[in-house]
């Protein structure tokens, strides 16, 4: 009698330890899905700022500025 308590209480025991494990594993997972997805919005964050230093750099510089970045021929007309 007291062997068979002896064993239920090893099997219980093991059954504890083995859903403590999968907590860990489960806690893990989702500590590096959090993490993942952290770096990927600081990534869209950094190309979203991008964008905008591009689209007020664009609209602060005039079209002479911009056609200043060209060499055209002398013969050539433009129609602004």
């Amino acid at each position: 009698m007291i062997m068979i308590m002896i064993i239920i209480i090893i099997i219980i025991i093991i059954i504890i330890i083995i859903i403590i494990i999968i907590i860990i594993i489960i806690i893990i997972i989702i500590i590096i899905i959090v993490i993942i997805t952290i770096i990927t919005l600081l990534i869209l964050l950094l190309l979203l700022l991008l964008l905008i230093i591009i689209i007020i750099r664009m609209k602060n510089s005039s079209i002479t500025d911009r056609l200043a970045q060209y060499q055209f021929d002398d013969n050539v007309k433009f129609q602004l």
